[in-house]
């Protein structure tokens, strides 16, 4: 089985990065994986995840080609 990326758009919370998959390759929903704490590195925490939607096989978050955050 083939991994499927996505690309998440991060969001700078109050304490914590926040991973927004705007639209899930499964279910079109967005779902939401924590990047850590504000002070850390989000990028250390990219890789598989599990969708929200508990899709069999979830997917790889992969770093945007230009951040935003």
């Amino acid at each position: 089985m083939t991994a499927i990326t996505v690309t998440p758009r991060v969001v700078a919370g109050a304490d914590v990065w926040h991973l927004i998959v705007d639209s899930c390759p499964y279910c079109g929903k967005q779902h939401s994986h924590g990047g850590g704490p504000i002070t850390g590195d989000w990028r250390r925490l990219l890789g598989h995840r599990v969708s929200d939607c508990r899709h069999l096989g979830g997917y790889t978050l992969v770093a945007p080609e230009r951040e935003t955050s």
